[in-house]
C-alpha cells in the first residue's frame, strides 16, 4: 500500500530522534555478566500496519530473519494512517507515521508506504524483499563506515549506561535515543483486509526519546532508574542519530535479548 505525501514547513518536534524507554526486568538488572552487550552493525526498521494486506509478509521477514541476526537491530513500528479502512491497529501510535514523514522528508523523496524498510536511517526498500533489504544493508553500511561509532548500553544499580568506544570524540548534530520496545507480541486481527489473521510483531517499540541534548558527549552517559517506568517495554535499544532524522551511525542493545 502507498500513500504520497505532501510536506509542509512545521517546527521540529526532534522524533525523529527521540528515545523509547521502560522498566528493566530485575534479572537484567542484577546480571552484570550480561550488562555489556554487543555492538551492532546495522539497524533496520520496518513501518507496518494491521491494516495492510502487504504488510503481514514484511512482519513474517522480521520476525523470521533479521530479528534473528546478530549483524542487524531489527525495529518495528505500525502506523496509523490505514486505521480509517476498517480496523484501528492495536500498536500504533501517530509519532510512529511522523517518524516514517521525517525520514522521506530527510531523505528527499517523499516516500511513505507500508510495507517500508528503513535502512541504517539513509534507504528504503519495500519491507518484504529481503535481496533489496540486504543490499540497502551493505550500502549503506559501507557508505557510513568511516562515521560509525562503536557504543555500549549496559545496566548498573542506578538505570543504564552509555558508553562510546574509547577515543570517540564529543560530535556536535548527533542524538542519543533509548528506545524500548516488546520483543513478541501477537494480535488477532478481526476486521479490515487482514481480518481472520492472527500475526506476530517483533520488536515492536512502544516508546522512544532523545536523551540529553542535541550534541553528543564522548563520556558516558546515564539514565536513571526511576525514567525507566514502562511495564509494556522488555527490551531495550540505544541508537546514535545524526540530526532529527539522519543516517545511524551507532547502534547497541540492552536488555534481555
Amino acid at each position: 500500500m502507498t500513500m504520497t505525501w505532501t510536506f509542509r514547513p512545521v517546527s521540529t518536534l526532534l522524533i525523529g530522534a527521540s528515545l523509547v524507554f521502560a522498566a528493566l526486568p530485575a534479572a537484567t538488572q542484577s546480571a552484570s555478566a550480561q550488562a555489556q552487550k554487543r555492538s551492532v552493525k546495522a539497524v533496520v526498521e520496518l513501518f507496518t500496519s494491521q491494516g495492510c494486506s502487504s504488510c503481514p509478509s514484511a512482519d513474517a521477514l522480521m520476525d523470521k530473519t533479521y530479528s534473528k541476526r546478530s549483524d542487524v537491530l531489527a525495529l518495528s513500528y505500525s502506523v496509523d494512517y490505514w486505521d480509517y479502512i476498517g480496523w484501528k491497529d492495536t500498536n500504533a501510535s501517530p509519532r510512529n507515521s511522523m517518524r516514517q514523514r521525517d525520514y522521506a522528508k530527510s531523505r528527499g523523496d517523499g516516500a511513505v508506504y507500508t510495507p517500508q524498510m528503513v535502512v541504517n536511517g539513509s534507504a528504503h526498500a519495500v519491507g518484504a524483499n529481503g535481496p533489496e533489504i540486504d543490499k540497502a544493508i551493505v550500502r549503506t553500511s559501507t557508505a557510513l563506515q568511516s562515521e560509525w561509532l562503536p557504543v555500549t548500553a549496559r545496566t548498573s544499580d542506578n538505570g543504564v549506561v552509555i558508553e562510546l568506544a574509547n577515543g570517540a570524540k564529543a560530535l556536535s548534530d548527533v542524538r542519543v535515543i533509548l528506545v524500548g520496545l516488546k520483543r513478541q507480541h501477537s494480535v488477532k486481527i478481526e476486521r479490515g483486509e487482514n481480518a481472520g489473521r492472527s500475526i506476530t510483531y517483533t520488536n515492536v517499540v512502544r516508546e522512544f526519546k532523545q536523551v540529553g541534548g542535541t550534541s553528543l558527549a564522548a563520556g558516558p552517559i546515564s539514565i536513571s532508574q526511576d525514567q525507566l517506568a514502562n511495564p509494556a517495554c522488555d527490551a531495550y535499544a540505544v541508537l546514535l542519530q545524526r540530526g532529527p532524522s539522519g543516517p545511524i551511525i551507532g547502534a547497541a542493545t540492552i536488555g534481555n535479548w
